[in-house]
């Protein structure tokens, strides 16, 4: 690896840190791949919102701070690979 490809992994680690300490992380659902599981609910009913027969109903939406690591794993847990975390 070249030094000019660690700095940018450094830098964008270290912007990847300051969104989160801003609370800027955002969650976008990709509607057409949610197929009403609601893993993301039984992690976090508050941040992850469903309808009545379990697909989630906001596309996009900013994570507040101190809900990161809950994000992920919400993203982790989703089997069809829905959820986007940035």
């Amino acid at each position: 690896m070249t030094g000019a490809d660690l700095r940018g992994r450094a830098t964008c680690a270290n912007e990847h840190s300051e969104a989160e300490r801003r609370g800027s992380m955002r969650v976008t659902i990709d509607m057409d791949k949610c197929s009403g599981h609601a893993r993301c609910y039984g992690t976090d009913p508050e941040l992850f919102q469903i309808d009545d027969i379990g697909y989630a109903s906001r596309p996009e939406f900013e994570v507040p701070a101190g809900g990161e690591d809950t994000a992920r794993e919400a993203a982790a847990a989703c089997p069809e690979r829905a959820i986007t975390v940035r």
